[in-house]
């Protein structure tokens, strides 16, 4: 099937879930909407579609939420806005969170071992996760120079994501494993912090965590655009903006 958007609006982010034999898409615009769908796996045919005008300027990343696709999205954008959508609200609205990024969202991304956790990056150079029952308080807070443009998580490692760092041209995979690593933040709140499937309470320490650089991917000239990791965690696959150049890499072993 071939699905067109009307007066040339630009589709920035996709996201899909399968979920009992139907697609649930989310697409992120130039125009400050999402287009919401719902397609058939078995003929592809439409079954739904909806678009939803809930930020002030351009959407870059969107989520379906992998535990209720039938309800819950999420949105960030431009406007440094994150926000869950919930399709039951009159308003579509289900919470959102104005404070957290400081620049434009770039990247959701959900963690493959706990479908409550996501995260997200930012112009504002900094990699964080969220609670999807609470996005209005991070969990993890991490810090990097050049912005984090795309975050992606490892299928077989609940330690490990690997994050494009947006205008150093270069990708990274970071391990999360150490909660040693952590540092002190600038706000002081209360709130549990949940990194995958550990759960460590830390009592009015909002934290930048650093977490420990596995293998560094430099060998792009012009930003660092997007990437993503095999199935068997053996490989990851990188590309860069203007100098179009697609790499694949083989992760090294610890």
């Amino acid at each position: 099937m071939d699905i067109e958007a009307e007066n040339e609006i630009k589709c920035l982010y996709i996201d899909v879930v399968l979920k009992n034999d139907i697609l649930y898409v989310i697409t992120g615009t130039d125009q400050e909407t999402v287009n919401i769908l719902q397609i058939s796996a078995n003929d592809f045919e439409l079954i739904n579609a909806e678009t939803i005008r809930k930020h002030e300027f351009s959407v870059w990343a969107c989520a379906v939420c992998p535990q209720n696709p039938e309800f819950n999205y999420l949105s960030g954008g431009d406007d440094c806005h994150l926000k869950l959508l919930d399709l039951r609200m009159p308003n579509k609205i289900g919470m959102v969170n104005k404070q957290s990024h400081i620049q434009g969202i770039t990247t959701i991304n959900f963690s493959p071992h706990d479908a409550n956790v996501f995260a997200t990056g930012s112009y504002d150079e900094h990699l964080r996760m969220f609670d999807i029952r609470k996005i209005n308080q991070e969990l993890l807070d991490y810090k990097r120079a050049g912005g984090v443009w795309r975050a992606r998580f490892d299928l077989n490692d609940k330690n490990k994501i690997l994050c494009g760092i947006y205008s150093e041209n270069y990708f990274e995979l970071i391990d999360y494993s150490d909660p040693n690593q952590c540092k002190l933040h600038k706000k002081q709140l209360n709130f549990q912090l949940y990194i995958f499937t550990q759960c460590y309470q830390i009592q009015n320490i909002p934290i930048i965590y650093q977490g420990n650089i596995v293998q560094t991917f430099k060998d792009h000239e012009k930003l660092a655009y997007s990437c993503d990791i095999s199935l068997d965690s053996q490989y990851i696959s990188t590309c860069s903006f203007y100098d179009k150049k697609l790499n694949l890499w083989k992760i090294q072993k610890e």
